[in-house]
């Protein structure tokens, strides 16, 4: 029978006294190899339940694998160098993900799930750009902005490169030069509120559907117009101010006579005819001249 070399072994990981520099121990409960470094730690080599360790001078492990649930636990900085260009690391499969930190707010995924890609967080946590520089987010194969923030708290939004909306100091600007407010089923509408906690709006509503005939464009005056004056449109569109006409003479049919602040009731359709006198009693009429009115009244 040929002779069995044996390792120093247990039933737990060695410590520094069980072992010499370069001598092996092995872990028989996990399987777990272990050696001892000329600088008196105890690191593991492999095994460990199937699965496997990269070790690291400075934190003696850096990954460990475990051989039950396939996750790699981290225990100092891991930097890897990939030989090509192509990828810097590799997760296959339907629902493949890095999750970065475990705290009561909850973690941080880089996960792909069945070919939708996704940077979330399931808790409460903040997101952060950690550079003093614009953060953008684009496809990165048709080098298109979808958006950006930068590190006054101004956030844009593009649209084929062309910045189209920003958020500023003063509240909002739309950079297209359209703005359009469109619904589910009802009016769209213009909320414009007052400076007490929003309390009160002016609206401006669209039509309904029925009574349109055509879109609608209506062009603003350039100036702010005069006093008393009001805004009348061409018909067309175009939009102007205008003084309303005053005094001046105003027929409502034959006979009746608007000028001014005073009126006159013909009789004869002649201007000349004009009214003398206006009785009112409670009993019937009884003498006057051509032209009176008399009103009775109980």
């Amino acid at each position: 029978m040929a002779t069995k070399l044996l390792h120093k072994r247990g039933t737990s990981d060695p410590t520094a006294s069980d072992l010499d520099v370069g001598e092996i121990g092995i872990n028989t409960t996990d399987g777990g190899i272990f050696t001892k470094t000329s600088g008196g730690s105890i690191v593991e080599a492999g095994g460990g339940g199937g699965g496997a360790t990269i070790n690291n001078n400075a934190d003696n492990r850096v990954i460990t694998g475990s051989g039950t649930s396939g996750t790699l636990e981290a225990e100092s900085t891991f930097t890897y160098t990939p030989s090509s260009s192509n990828y810097v690391l590799d997760l296959s499969g339907q629902d493949s993900y890095v999750k970065v930190g475990a705290t009561s707010t909850g973690n941080t995924y880089i996960r792909n799930r069945q070919g939708t890609s996704y940077y979330y967080h399931n808790g409460g946590g903040k997101w952060h750009f950690g550079s003093t520089a614009s953060g953008t987010i684009q496809f990165d194969t048709v080098s298109k902005i979808m958006a950006e923030m930068k590190p006054n708290a101004e956030v844009t939004l593009w649209h084929n490169n062309t910045k189209q909306f920003e958020t500023t100091t003063d509240g909002v600007n739309v950079l297209g030069g359209v703005l359009g407010l469109k619904n589910t089923g009802t009016q769209s509408e213009l909320r414009l509120y007052c400076e007490s906690n929003n309390a009160h709006f002016a609206a401006i509503k669209a039509p309904a559907h029925s009574d349109f005939s055509g879109n609608l464009t209506f062009t603003l005056p350039g100036g702010y117009g005069s006093n008393n004056q009001v805004l009348t449109s061409n018909g067309s569109g175009g939009l102007s101010w205008t003084t309303p006409a005053s005094g001046g003479t105003y027929t409502a049919g034959t006979g009746l006579n608007l000028s001014s602040n005073a009126f006159s009731i013909a009789y004869g359709n002649s201007s000349s005819n004009a009214v003398r006198k206006i009785t009112t009693s409670t009993s019937a009429p009884s003498g006057g001249s051509d032209g009176d009115i008399w009103i009775k009244y109980t």
